[in-house]
């Protein structure tokens, strides 16, 4: 056994305890973190249960809702499509989605979407909560309503419209439904098998449940099958760690099995400041928007591109680093109010020598 695998071996133990610790206690119900090292897997583990009721265990299989953190999937294609010329960041949306070009969206470019500043960032006032999943439904609102703010002026998380206007554009500017795009583009290439923006009836059984001791409905709707197999990307991907550490390990110059999906220059591009520099890392959070083009920008002020990727609501996260090559998910159902930033993750990532992460 030579010394590197000794090191590794000791380095998922630390994990698997620190894991377990959580779960045993209450405080965490099920968790699992997958980690790639210049593309090569090294770390698979689980721990915990997959609901309340303590009866199933939790594999490095099983399928989580990882809300946001799915986000990334959509920003991979988007990325793609324009390393391939099918689009122009600065291109118009309305030059390939024609209904979209209406009441004020006349300016609203690709980039303006992937930069979260379209002026979209809340859903159309019109629609119930369970359109937000019907994609004819939700997609068709989005072409018909005004921006709140005007195109560029303003940083504002898209949380329900990012995915969607991402997986519409895409459509329009290729002739395909998206969902064949991810499989074509990113899922087919890097082998990855168990990821869905609309879970199988069939893949229920393999699936975690949210858990929010609050009750919240905005949590807990994601273990409804009108969210599971309804289609929005911007919240209601379903996956594992491993599957979510993959697309990350596709980013890093090492690739994943010889497949690396974004050139340096599109990554470089990527995880630029979309907006202040100077206040990406204030101390004030309302200052603070830490996306490039989709991405997001984890660690401190000293190294701003090092670490990038996304997060989800209930503390699922994917990320790659590009400074060590690691490439890390963790995934849980457990959603803790008030606590965003789970402990064990800064645990795990203090373990992987990885910044920590804070509200």
């Amino acid at each position: 056994m030579n010394t590197f695998t000794e090191r590794q071996l000791r380095i998922n133990s630390q994990i698997q305890e620190i894991m377990d610790e959580y779960t045993a206690s209450g405080r965490e119900c099920g968790l699992q973190l997958a980690f790639y090292d210049h593309g090569t897997l090294l770390c698979d583990l689980a721990s915990g249960f997959t609901d309340g009721t303590g009866s199933k265990k939790v594999t490095p299989d099983t399928l989580f809702p990882v809300f946001s953190a799915g986000k990334c999937v959509m920003t991979i294609l988007m990325l793609i499509l324009y390393q391939e010329n099918v689009f122009g960041l600065d291109d118009p949306v309305c030059r390939y989605w024609k209904e979209f070009g209406k009441n004020g969206k006349q300016k609203i470019t690709i980039r303006h979407v992937l930069h979260h500043s379209s002026g979209l960032h809340d859903p159309p006032p019109r629609l119930k909560f369970a359109d937000y999943y019907r994609w004819d439904v939700f997609c068709s609102a989005l072409a018909d309503v005004t921006p709140e703010t005007e195109p560029g002026e303003k940083k504002a998380y898209h949380g329900y419209t990012y995915g969607a206007l991402c997986g519409k554009i895409a459509e329009e500017a290729t002739g395909k439904p998206f969902i064949t795009l991810l499989h074509e583009k990113i899922f087919e290439p890097l082998n990855i098998r168990d990821m869905y923006f609309s879970l199988p009836e069939e893949r229920y059984g393999d699936l975690a449940s949210i858990l929010d001791p609050e009750d919240n409905e905005f949590f807990l709707s994601h273990n409804k099958p009108y969210v599971l197999s309804g289609l929005n990307p911007s919240t209601n991907c379903c996956t594992n760690a491993r599957s979510l550490a993959r697309l990350y390990a596709s980013l890093l110059p090492s690739g994943l099995e010889g497949k690396v999906l974004l050139e340096e220059k599109t990554i470089q591009e990527a995880v630029s400041f979309g907006f202040d520099p100077e206040n990406e890392f204030s101390s004030d959070r309302k200052k603070r928007f830490r996306f490039g083009l989709g991405f997001v920008r984890f660690g401190d002020i000293s190294s701003p591109f090092r670490l990038f990727g996304q997060t989800g609501a209930a503390g699922s996260e994917g990320s790659a680093d590009r400074e060590s090559g690691l490439a890390m998910a963790f995934v849980k159902n457990r959603n803790i109010p008030g606590k965003p930033i789970s402990e064990a993750r800064n645990r795990i990532a203090r373990v992987l020598g990885l910044p920590e992460m804070t509200r």
